[in-house]
């Protein structure tokens, strides 16, 4: 007798990220602990944890904020990267250079060494919080001056 199968395939991202702490909480992101030292509430998504964002996030908005409107040119550089099912082309665009590594200081915008738009000023200070609406944050100086510019 034949079984027939379903083939299901998933898939598992893990992200490193440059930064000392997690995206949403304040757990350390340094590799060698114990297993299960690095995790909070917020990490475990115990109900009534509330995360709080990271501040070198570099662009932070809803999903349709995102992709309606990607601000950043790291956020820019990764929607197009992604494969076009509507087109034959074979090669995708990249973001030229390599990530920094975790442990490099860098001491403007974290982005810089790979950006195609980077300034002098990007090299020399990180930049601070622009609101593009209520929902939607980016942190590069090419939109400094556009909308109000929050203090961290």
């Amino acid at each position: 007798m034949a079984k027939e199968y379903e083939t299901v395939i998933g898939l598992e991202v893990h992200v490193e990220l440059a930064t000392k702490t997690k995206i949403f909480c304040g757990c350390s992101t340094s590799f060698g602990g114990r297993p299960n030292t690095h995790t909070c509430p917020v990490c475990t998504g115990m109900p009534g944890a509330l995360p709080v964002l990271n501040r070198q996030v570099v662009e932070y908005a809803d999903v349709e904020g995102i992709y309606l409107n990607p601000c950043h040119p790291y956020t820019k550089g990764l929607f197009n990267s992604i494969p076009k099912l509507d087109t034959e082309e074979e090669w995708l665009e990249e973001i030229h250079g390599l990530p920094p590594e975790p442990t490099e200081r860098i001491e403007g915008c974290s982005f810089s060494p790979r950006c195609p738009n980077c300034m002098k000023i990007c090299k020399h200070k990180k930049p601070g919080i622009t609101y593009i609406d209520d929902r939607h944050y980016v942190r590069c100086f090419l939109y400094e001056n556009q909308e109000v510019k929050a203090d961290e």
